[in-house]
This record gives C-alpha cells, sequence and structure tokens, in this order.
C-alpha cells in the first residue's frame, strides 16, 4: 500500500488506519482502488458494486470505506482530504479518479433564474456557469420541498425560485456560489424539524447573508404538530441562534413544523 497514504490516514484517524494495516483483504482491495482509475465517467454505485458487491456500499453515509477511499483518492491527487459531508470537495476529489456521485441526479430545479424560452429549469451541474443568468433578479427563494415550490411558482410567477429538494446536491450548493459571487439576496425555508433545521445550518455556514424569514420560532410555535422525532443526535451541530432555538423546542415538544403549513404565509 501507497506509504503516503498510510501516513496521512493515520493522521487522518488512528482506528481508520489501525482497521486498514490489521486486514490484508482490505489493504489489498484499496491497492486494486488506487490503481485501478476508469477510462470512462463511472458510477460510484458501479465502483462499489465491482470491489464491495454492494452498489450502496459506497453511499453518501460516511462509512467508513468511503472515508478510506476518501483518504487513498487524497493521496493519489495530492488533494486536500474533504469531509464527506462536503458534497462540492468531495465530487471534485472523485472526479479526479473518473468516479462520480449521482451524475444522473445531480441537477438543480430553478425558476426564472437563468435566460430561456421556460422559466422552469433543470439545470445540470456542468451547465450551471455557463447559463446566463437572467438580468432582472432581485432576489431569489430557495425552497427545501418540491410541492411547495411549485405552488409558489404559480402563486407569484415574477419571482425567483430554487428548489433544493431535500438535502442540497452539489449542484445546487454550486449554484449558491455562484449567487453569492453575484451578490443576489437569497432566502431559505424548509421543514422545521431536524433535518430541515440542519440543511438551513449548514446553507449559513455556506453564505451568512442567507435569511430564514420562515423558519422561526414563533411560526414553529404557531404551526407545528406532533411527530417522531428523527436525528436528535445530531442537534449539536446546529450553531445558527434562531434555528439551534427551534431544534431544542423540536425536541422538548416533540413537535415539528412543516413547510406545506405555512404556505399562506409566503
Amino acid at each position: 500500500m501507497n506509504d503516503l497514504f498510510l501516513k496521512r490516514l493515520e493522521s487522518y484517524s488512528k482506528s481508520l488506519y489501525n482497521r486498514v494495516t490489521k486486514k490484508a483483504y482490505l489493504n489489498d482491495t484499496l491497492s486494486l482502488i488506487y490503481n485501478d482509475r476508469p477510462d470512462i465517467p463511472t458510477s460510484i454505485a458501479y465502483y462499489s458494486y465491482k470491489y464491495f458487491k454492494d452498489p450502496h456500499h459506497l453511499d453518501l453515509n460516511q462509512n467508513a470505506d468511503l472515508k478510506l477511499i476518501t483518504v487513498l483518492l487524497a493521496s493519489k491527487y495530492d488533494h486536500k482530504i474533504p469531509d464527506v459531508s462536503d458534497r462540492i470537495q468531495l465530487d471534485q476529489l472523485f472526479e479526479c479518479h473518473n468516479l462520480y456521485f449521482e451524475r444522473g441526479m445531480n441537477h438543480v430545479l430553478t425558476y426564472n433564474v437563468f435566460e430561456g424560452h421556460h422559466p422552469y429549469q433543470i439545470v445540470p451541474k456542468k451547465y450551471i456557469h455557463t447559463l446566463k443568468l437572467k438580468d432582472d433578479i432581485t432576489s431569489i427563494q430557495l425552497h427545501e420541498n418540491a410541492g411547495v415550490f411549485d405552488m409558489l411558482t404559480d402563486k407569484y410567477p415574477d419571482q425567483s425560485f430554487i428548489c433544493t429538494i431535500g438535502v442540497m446536491n452539489s449542484a445546487v450548493l454550486i449554484l449558491i456560489e455562484r449567487l453569492k459571487q453575484q451578490h443576489i439576496p437569497l432566502t431559505y425555508s424548509g421543514d422545521m424539524d431536524i433535518n430541515g433545521l440542519l440543511i438551513a445550518n449548514r446553507l449559513n455556514s455556506i453564505h451568512p447573508s442567507i435569511t430564514f424569514p420562515y423558519m422561526t420560532v414563533d411560526l414553529f410555535k404557531t404551526h407545528a404538530v406532533p411527530a417522531q422525532i428523527k436525528s436528535a443526535n445530531k442537534v449539536e451541530l446546529i450553531k445558527h441562534p434562531e434555528l439551534k432555538t427551534i431544534a431544542d423546542l423540536v425536541l422538548e415538544s416533540k413537535c415539528v413544523c412543516y413547510q406545506e403549513a405555512l404556505f399562506d404565509k409566503y
């Protein structure tokens, strides 16, 4: 196994280092992966099946083997080791090895954002920097849920919208970065459950100027409904003050507030 990889892995995670050095079969597999750069762009699912006999083994779930391969490829291509939750950096690294995540799905759904014959556009990641933004954009609303996004484009046909469709893929993040550079004001609205608050918190860390006008304590208290609380162990990751207050209320009340409940407020 490549010495640079082992050195970086030991610095990155002692437990992963011990796992590799104590399991010969895993060491052999990583050696094969290191030397096997596909000739054509290849899906992670296909590559995962090839080496682990499971197309979902390297899904974006932060498992140990995904982290191992991330460090392996970072060593091969002299790349900073990205956090596996950082989709943009992770995509850039894996593309060096001709591998991709969700290539067919890695697009962004927009309305009145880019020039074109129709206000609705599904834009693949590779075209985000080449398409022309509309000249008359004054602000853009980002929405987590596709149903709410669709209804709002009917309600406000002259406004601009982006649908993140839940957890943001790298196409959405790249578009947000482009809009940030253009100083276009952005707002975000999503479910006020733990996962929705985590998405909003991540957006705030990427783009501190983004605002959350419909993710407030008052709206949560008015429209929350009882629900099974998921991802409660991730609340400590939420740093934005009001989002953290809402997250604490979710845990305390065992309630959540869905975007659909706020449609009349938009």
